[in-house]
């Protein structure tokens, strides 16, 4: 009769002069005892015993692992037995697979390139050996607590996030695509316990005077880019994937409590591209305007390098490091430290709270909820004032 395996009864397991036999309730593992001591086995009806280790060399978390997926395997009539480089191969022989496959080459020329280099430099350097068998959450655990102590740069923990689902994304593909292949759980779906850190810079007028002259030094279509995302206040992953499709210019807005019409330009962000993956419309400064009229339309992003068939920018945040490390003020900052800037000299300038969260693309609700949800285009006008007030804010900058 089967029996619940705890850690308790495994580590009272003794050798045995008579072999004895347990099975688990929770899942495919069983354990016999002999005379050299206690070992952990898959069985089945039809293809037989195969062994996974010795009690107290492999844990009893990771040997269910692997009973699971021998069990998985033999659901799909693949043999445990055979144990080969098709049912068991090495992470590297998996990745070099994944790599060539449809379903990789179905991501950006940009992600590709990012994806090989964090593969090659923590993934397969820690795990490229391991048999995928052996990779259960307990060694994907330790890999992720590897790459928090060890990637390069500050945000180690953000790298660790992405070497994790990278390795997530190999796995389920082999999963999803090689016929000999299975995996019971992904070893990666484990709770990850991240560090709380709450940003609060704020750069002063000097501080943005200088970087602003120094965004206004980079060459095209870096200086627009960086002057842009200080200009809007856009979060720089979103409007680094912004379209020449998606803009209009002179559209009409209208002010029914003043009677008024004027015209201005404005980016229809998709939902795909916001974080929130909401639609959003952002109301463009002229100045902001002027930016982007003067790049070339090389391929649909208006931010790019050319390289590539259809591809945005990708190295902001390597150029924003260079200034950042040129200009090495006391207290670090990023690029999304503009947005909280434009937020806080808004605020402090008088600028109501709910007119500068609309301009910047956050959902203000007012009013009947039902309409919130429909309501995606408020108060355009409002939107220009506050962006010709920051626009007008940033230039006299330069003026001083």
């Amino acid at each position: 009769m089967p029996i619940k395996f705890t850690t308790r009864f495994v580590e009272s397991l003794k050798p045995s002069e008579t072999e004895q036999t347990y099975a688990d309730a929770d899942s495919a593992l069983s354990i016999r005892t002999v005379r050299s001591g206690a070992y952990y086995f898959f069985r089945h009806k039809r293809f037989g015993k195969k062994q996974i280790g010795r009690v107290g060399t492999v844990s009893l978390a990771d040997a269910r692992e692997v009973a699971n997926a021998f069990k998985s395997l033999a659901r799909k009539g693949v043999s445990p037995q055979q144990g080969n480089a098709n049912t068991n191969p090495t992470l590297v022989n998996l990745y070099e697979e994944y790599i060539a496959s449809k379903r990789f080459h179905a991501n950006s020329p940009a992600y590709q390139k990012l994806f090989q280099s964090r593969c090659k430099k923590y993934v397969l350097k820690k795990l490229g050996n391991y048999r995928v068998s052996e990779i259960t959450e307990s060694v994907a655990k330790d890999f992720w607590k590897w790459v928090c102590k060890n990637a390069d740069g500050k945000n180690k923990e953000n790298t660790a996030i992405l070497c994790s689902s990278h390795l997530s994304a190999i796995l389920e593909w082999a999963n999803d695509s090689l016929p000999n292949f299975s995996i019971s759980t992904n070893p990666t779906r484990f709770r990850k316990n991240f560090s709380k850190t709450e940003r609060t810079r704020v750069l002063s007028q000097s501080e943005l005077r200088l970087v602003l002259s120094e965004f206004q030094n980079q060459h095209s279509p870096f200086r627009e880019f960086l002057i842009c995302t200080l200009l809007t206040g856009i979060r720089n992953g979103e409007l680094a994937k912004m379209r020449w499709s998606e803009i209009e210019i002179n559209v009409t807005a209208s002010d029914l409590n003043s009677i008024t019409n004027e015209t201005l330009s404005v980016w229809n962000c998709p939902a795909e591209t916001s974080k929130h993956k909401q639609p959003v419309r952002y109301v463009l400064a002229d100045d902001v305007v002027k930016l982007v009229l003067s790049l070339p339309r090389i391929n649909s992003y208006v931010f790019t390098t050319g390289r590539g068939a259809d591809t945005h920018i990708t190295s902001q945040g390597k150029e924003a490091a260079k200034i950042r490390s040129k200009l090495a003020f006391n207290d670090p900052w990023t690029l999304h430290d503009l947005r909280r800037t434009l937020v806080t000299h808004l605020s402090e300038s008088g600028v109501p709270a709910a007119e500068i969260d609309r301009f910047i693309g956050k959902r203000v609700s007012e009013g009947a909820a039902s309409h919130a949800a429909y309501d995606f285009a408020p108060r355009l006008l409002e939107k220009k004032r506050v962006a010709e007030a920051w626009s007008q804010t940033i230039r006299s900058l330069t003026k001083e």
